[in-house]
């Protein structure tokens, strides 16, 4: 017999067994994640013949869309274990848990697809391609120019003390009335942590942050944020932490201007899905083209 419901906390253990195996992730991530970002009230399971099949998280968002926040969720870690798959469980389990962030009031949730097949799968479930970011990749030699530039500055090597309660700070400057995901001090403070466990660090000064983390295409820069016209010295201490990468792959919003010149190598991509679940929104993201995920937690 199948059941939806709210998780609770006897479901804990089965819960971390489930996104270990569905992600392939050691416990120390699964752990982090639980211990960091998990609030039970906020995740559905589904259960068959009283085993727990398959999970998600919904993640309270804020969304600011022309100039509005409308409260939001982010659909993070949906998993369904192997031997369960295609059976429409996992469909099920989002349209249970698409009526639980209405009765929430949540306008919008949004998620990241990880593969071609998955947007194929949330597409029919009425999600769609929203949110995009413009991926540029800088070669050593330009970083290199970038540091020559930016280490004569008297901001160069700012001692940022609450690094979660700063970014937080520099993201609603920066992105103020932007069409944006607005994250809080909670969520960059887990995204730091979820970061330096694979070698990465979260890079900032007075006037910029960006979580860098090697991988192997290169030292991608994620969620880069500047105030202008310091994007300069924030990419010169991306490089005096990370001086060895052949490739810089940086991930930032499509309006960030600094990056405009065809001296770059960039490209658009589409990164993030949404679903409207308020009929009376439905014409407040319409026609915007540009809307920023910015530092997804996938």
């Amino acid at each position: 017999m199948r059941k939806f419901k709210m998780a609770n906390e006897e479901m804990l253990p089965e819960l971390k067994n489930i996104m270990s195996v569905c992600f392939q992730d050691v416990f120390e991530v699964v752990d982090l994640f639980f211990k960091n970002r998990v609030c039970l009230n906020d995740c559905f399971v589904c259960e068959e013949d009283g085993k727990i099949v398959s999970v998600l998280h919904i993640i309270p968002s804020e969304l600011q869309i022309n100039g509005k926040i409308y409260k939001s969720g982010y659909i993070y870690g949906a998993c369904t274990l192997p031997d369960f798959r295609k059976r429409g469980i996992m469909s099920e389990l989002i349209k249970f848990s698409e009526k639980e962030a209405i009765n929430r009031n949540y306008k919008f949730l949004f998620l990241v697809p990880d593969n071609e097949s998955l947007e194929n799968f949330y597409q029919k479930l009425g999600y769609r391609n929203f949110f995009k970011h413009k991926k540029i990749v800088l070669k050593r030699s330009m970083m290199n120019k970038f540091y020559n530039f930016s280490k004569r500055c008297k901001y160069f090597n700012d001692d940022i003390k609450n690094i979660s309660e700063h970014m937080e700070k520099l993201q609603n400057f920066v992105y103020n009335e932007k069409n944006v995901v607005l994250y809080n001090n909670q969520d960059f403070d887990y995204a730091v942590k979820l970061y330096n466990f694979f070698d990465g660090k979260a890079v900032t000064n007075r006037y910029g942050y960006a979580i860098c983390t090697p991988e192997f295409e290169g030292l991608i820069i994620r969620g880069f944020t500047a105030v202008k016209p310091f994007s300069v010295l924030l990419l010169g201490q991306i490089y005096k932490l990370f001086p060895n990468f052949k490739n810089y792959i940086l991930l930032s919003e499509v309006n960030n201007y600094f990056f405009e010149s065809r001296v770059f190598n960039q490209k658009i991509q589409h990164f993030g899905m949404i679903k409207c679940l308020d009929n009376k929104m439905h014409n407040s993201i319409k026609n915007i083209k540009n809307a920023y995920l910015a530092l997804a937690l996938d």
